[in-house]
């Protein structure tokens, strides 16, 4: 290799089968060692079936499969907005997707939306298919579940199984579709038919290709308390029995409990548990829980497997599992995998920049770097924090200095040309949710946009957000607010001289509000108007301009003048210290820098 050409590096790995391009890596052989993913990044969310891999990008949603004689990755159209697309789910041989608004896609091939007597459906005829197109069987399309929008109701987790899905909604109430092996959990998939089965559950728990799950409930007194349900074989229920569940049944040995559990997955044969202290628990058959023998009760595996570090995230499926720890290592086990026990698994040229996602599918495995927009979503949680949105356009409350920033207009002068326009509600809340963060694709919003306040196309479409806060980092004049950092030197100074010396970083209020925990509550505490507080963190003036800096733009950045190691050791508690978006991946950009 020539001395100037640099390794290539990888953040996305994949292996297992492989027969039908599952796997994104452009050829359909089965590996047993990870493979790079080389043709996608920035991936958000990433869900595999048995014979196909689903992935959420920044723009769009793929799916990875041998699909019309090619073994690319295939994008699927999508019937809305791309903000909107929220989470993915994957079972055995099914998928679906939600949306911000608590709607469900069934992902669908064409073949599935015809009548058996091969006439065209209604549907289909919408979507312009027919099969005297070359390849309409193979094209995949997202259906609505219209059974949701009926009743009323919004979902917000889903889980797969072998041949079932469970739908949790935000009312508490859950649903199943499919069959729960041979349990009282039943109904018809063919007729798109649901079962309600559950009120005042707060998590569901499965793993793909399994015939059971687990779910949380919160109950009388606040007591939460976990159940499990379906196939029982091996013991796989946690129940100290062999004795399949027709219907959800308390796991007794975790009563009192039950609230340190943060999730659990199951498998075939097997369930794993992640407590929210970064412990394993697991139980059912030997070569997949990781015990050397088969277990009926959920117990813990050796801290020693994972070298003492505090797991994370946990996913089973098939007959494996993966674990991935706190300093961002993946351990593994299970059938397929040459371990029955935990191992820590390498990966060739790894280099993640990102927060480190696991995920199993039925018979594969995936370790990728996500890509989460967190200061877009830190804003839209800032939408909906009324106390910080002291001012009203219409009848919305909107933080003045965001809204200013956002049009380039005084208050008064943007709410008076809303009043002029004499808009419907929804869309001035769907501009105003634009100002928020959200890149929008809505022609209305567009047109308004250009023709109220000269914003241009390169203005408002996705990603514009995030640019616009980086140069906002460098207009000194608008920062209406000092964060201070007693001077080092002020210490050393005679204890006679009355006044601290204090060194000061300018920056815009609404940035401190919307991206950090620490100084909302700061705020909200202390009700008069300040335009300046005191960090007493103990950093050092260099990290905390540089922690500044990555509020607005989401990286960290370091100059020839900065000692990598001094900045990670000041700043690797920002996250849980400032009170952050606990899926930054702040921490992950320090250690890439220190090793690098």
């Amino acid at each position: 290799m020539n001395k100037t050409e640099t390794k290539k590096t990888f953040e996305n790995f994949a292996w297992g089968n492989n027969g039908s391009g599952q796997l994104g890596i452009k050829e359909t052989k089965t590996h047993s060692s990870p493979q790079p993913i080389i043709e996608i990044d920035k991936i958000s969310k990433l869900r595999a079936e048995d014979n196909r891999t689903f992935i959420i990008t920044k723009k769009k949603i793929l799916v990875a499969m041998y699909l019309n004689e090619s073994k690319a990755l295939h994008e699927i159209g999508l019937p809305f907005e791309r903000e909107l697309l929220y989470k993915l789910s994957s079972g055995a041989n099914h998928s679906h997707v939600i949306t911000r608004d608590g709607r469900v896609y069934t992902i669908k091939k064409a073949d599935e939306l015809l009548n058996q007597n091969q006439n065209q459906s209604k549907e289909v005829k919408e979507k312009g298919l027919s099969y005297k197109s070359k390849y309409p069987r193979s094209s995949l399309h997202l259906v609505l579940q219209d059974y949701f929008v009926k009743k009323g109701l919004k979902v917000k987790q889903i889980v797969g199984g072998l041949n079932f899905s469970i739908f949790l909604c935000t009312d508490g109430s859950a649903h199943v579709q499919g069959m729960v092996w041979n349990s009282a959990l039943q109904a018809n998939t063919r007729n798109n038919e649901l079962m309600k089965f559950g009120s005042n559950v707060t998590r569901l728990c499965c793993g793909s290709d399994t015939d059971h799950f687990f779910y949380l409930s919160e109950e009388q007194g606040s007591k939460i308390k976990f159940y499990g349900v379906g196939k029982n074989s091996d013991g796989q229920l946690g129940l100290d029995n062999t004795t399949d569940q027709n219907n959800p049944k308390e796991i007794k040995s975790w009563v009192g409990k039950a609230h340190k559990i943060k999730t659990a997955k199951s498998g075939y044969g097997f369930s794993v548990m992640l407590t929210v202290e970064g412990e394993i628990y697991s139980c059912g058959a030997t070569a997949t829980s990781g015990h050397s023998t088969s277990v009926k009760v959920f117990t813990q595996l050796k801290k020693g497997f994972f070298n003492d570090e505090k797991v994370i995230e946990i996913s089973s499926g098939g007959f494996r599992t993966l674990a991935l720890t706190e300093p961002q290592n993946v351990y593994g086990w299970g059938s397929g995998m040459s371990h029955t026990t935990p191992f820590k698994i390498n990966f060739p040229n790894f280099q993640p920049t990102k927060k480190l996602r696991v995920h199993c599918g039925c018979f594969n495995c995936f370790v990728y770097s996500t890509y989460e927009d967190f200061v877009d979503v830190d804003f839209q949680k800032f939408w909906k924090i009324k106390e910080f949105n002291n001012h009203t356009i219409g009848e919305f409350p909107v933080n003045k200095q965001l809204i200013e920033w956002r049009f380039g207009k005084p208050l008064n002068e943007i709410s008076q040309i809303f009043e002029n326009q004499n808009f419907e509600t929804s869309l001035i809340e769907r501009i105003l949710k634009w100002a928020y963060s959200f890149s929008t694709h809505d022609k209305a919003v567009f047109k308004f946009l250009f023709d109220a306040f000269g914003l241009n196309h390169e203005q408002t479409k996705d990603g514009s957000f995030q640019r616009q806060l980086s140069k906002l980092h460098s207009h000194e004049d608008s920062k209406d607010f000092l964060l201070l950092i007693k001077d080092e030197e002020d210490e050393e100074q005679d204890e006679d001289e009355e006044q601290e010396t204090f060194e000061e970083i300018p920056v815009h209020k609404f940035i401190l509000l919307a991206r950090s925990g620490l100084f909302r509550e700061m705020f909200n505490t202390v009700k008069e108007e300040k335009n300046s507080v005191t960090d007493y963190s103990g950093k050092s003036i260099d990290s905390l301009e540089i922690f500044v800096k990555y509020l607005y733009t989401n990286k960290i950045e370091l100059t020839a003048d900065h000692d990598p190691e001094l900045i990670y050791e000041e700043l690797k508690d920002a996250i849980e210290y400032y009170q952050l978006n606990p899926n930054s991946d702040l921490l992950q950009q320090l250690n890439s820098l220190k090793n690098n």
